[in-house]
């Protein structure tokens, strides 16, 4: 019974050097990825919010809306840009945050919070 002495995995050695070499996530950069995900939401919603039916005031937009009875919402075309500025503004920037640019994480982190503080200071 040669097997006793063997692993069952002939990459198992490899494995567990990779493994042990493994020094794990900071509390601060799980923080700082955890920061940008709503930061990104945020500042999405401000921008879609701000410009209805082309107006950048949102009451005036509304009561706009109201008295002319036409809105944006069924036209197929508001929805395609929709979906697109949900993507370039919110999913893309995740997946690069998380994947490519995981190495920049705290600058990233930063950007998107000044980011959001510039956008809070311009809506005052």
């Amino acid at each position: 019974m040669d097997l006793i002495g063997k692993p069952l995995n002939p990459n198992k050695r490899l494995k567990e050097g990779f493994v042990s070499n493994l020094s794990g996530t900071s509390m601060l950069e799980i923080a700082a990825l955890t920061a940008i995900v709503p930061a990104l939401f945020v500042i999405r919603q401000w921008s879609s919010f701000a410009r209805v039916n082309g107006h950048f005031n949102a009451k005036e937009a509304v009561l706009k809306k109201n008295d002319n009875g036409a809105s944006c919402t069924k036209d197929w075309r508001c929805y395609a840009v929709a979906l697109a500025m949900d993507y370039l503004c919110v999913v893309m920037p995740i997946l690069l945050v998380f994947t490519v640019l995981a190495e920049w994480a705290y600058t990233c982190a930063s950007l998107v919070v000044l980011l959001l503080l510039f956008c809070i200071v311009a809506r005052r």
